[in-house]
């Protein structure tokens, strides 16, 4: 048996139909794992349903208020030479878990996420203003909705391991990103393995040797450091043990900064 009561034969029947599907339309396998992600996507709505209903969570208070500090590690890649610093929050589910003041400058955070219609909805029957607005776009098509070199920190946290196209995603971050700005990505560890590849986790990242990696199940492990080395440069690859609220993590998670160096 392979699983949910069907057999093998009848799991394979299903699969080369399903790669028949891909190959007759013209598709590409990244529009076949696209539509398979969607599929897990209602999943992700319930867990913010849930978690949204703990008002006296640390990390609902703090992203809800917009008196919030911007986190320390996060003030040394803002430009001090500004008045204002733009971030975009990418994957932001309905609240950004990014500090919403600074002491030497004015903090424009601009909030997305592919969910987010689903998220203004929750909020709303909720009774839950948000500080922000999140603006709906899949990491993989930023520079359909948003300039290139417009933002000074793109910031992803616990969210490009959600993605169809981590890889693309990543370059799109490094697109909207001003030269001598910084992308800025939080990732729990080989979250794909630690999940059995199920639901939105079908990616792992991991330091190796000073290197950031990526790896997909049934995919050869890809270095970002030199995939993009014409574009940007790794500038910190540390493993953090509290998400931006200043809460403990469960598991390890890693922090890459890389400063775009080139359009």
């Amino acid at each position: 048996m392979a699983g949910n009561g069907i057999t093998y034969r009848e799991f394979l029947n299903s699969l080369f139909e399903k790669i028949s599907i891909v190959w007759k339309r013209g598709s590409s396998i990244s529009d076949w794992q696209r539509s398979l992600w969607g599929k897990q996507l209602p999943g992700e709505i319930e867990y913010w349903d849930q978690w949204l209903n703990d008002r006296n969570n640390k990390s609902f208070i703090f992203r809800l208020d917009p008196n919030s500090k911007i986190q320390d590690w996060l003030t040394v890649y803002l430009d001090r030479n500004l008045k204002i610093n733009r971030i975009l929050d990418v994957g932001s589910g309905p609240l950004s878990n990014i500090g919403k003041q600074c002491d030497f400058c004015k903090l424009e955070i601009v909030c997305c996420d592919v969910l987010a219609n689903d998220y203004h909805t929750l909020l709303l029957k909720k009774g839950i203003k948000a500080p922000h607005q999140i603006i709906p776009t899949e990491g993989e098509h930023l520079t359909s909705v948003f300039q290139e070199n417009e933002f000074n920190i793109v910031f992803s946290n616990n969210a490009i391991d959600h993605t169809y196209d981590a890889v693309k995603t990543i370059s799109e971050m490094i697109k909207t990103a001003k030269v001598g700005g910084f992308v800025v990505i939080q990732v729990a560890e080989k979250e794909g393995q630690r999940n059995l590849y199920r639901g939105l986790h079908q990616w792992d990242f991991y330091a190796m040797n000073s290197q950031f990696m990526l790896k997909r199940r049934h995919m050869k492990e890809l270095d970002i450091g030199a995939r993009f080395k014409h574009l940007a440069e790794i500038v910190e690859l540390s493993y953090v043990d509290t998400n931006p609220a200043g809460l403990a993590w469960d598991h390890p998670h890693i922090r890459i900064v890389l400063k775009k160096i080139s359009d």
